[in-house]
């Protein structure tokens, strides 16, 4: 029994040399979505050939070795008072206020 396979053009990747391979190259991390509290922030990572600095498909670069591309920022709580255009009121989570107290 013989089997035969066609791939269309472009659709498989060389192997790099032994003195190549790929890169997984972060770019530079987003503004953090919050100024205390925990915000997130993100950034773009793409895949590149270490010896001439093309991107090529991710699929290409180790998946175990890809950096994150999101995390956790400004994650100290906020004070009293604290405000940033992406929060809808004032910081009022260490006040210590008696719990009768309308707010």
């Amino acid at each position: 029994m013989e089997y035969e396979y066609s791939l269309p053009s472009g659709s498989v990747a060389e192997t790099p040399g032994a003195d190549d391979g790929y890169d997984w190259v972060p770019g530079p991390w987003g503004e953090c979505s919050d100024v205390c509290g925990g915000g997130h922030r993100s950034r773009a990572i793409h895949c590149q050939l270490r010896s001439s600095l093309e991107r090529v498909p991710d699929y290409l670069c180790a998946p175990r070795r890809r950096p994150a591309d999101n995390e956790t920022c400004n994650a100290e709580p906020c004070r009293v008072g604290d405000w940033h255009p992406s929060r809808t009121h004032l910081s009022i989570k260490h006040l210590n206020a008696p719990s009768s107290l309308q707010l």
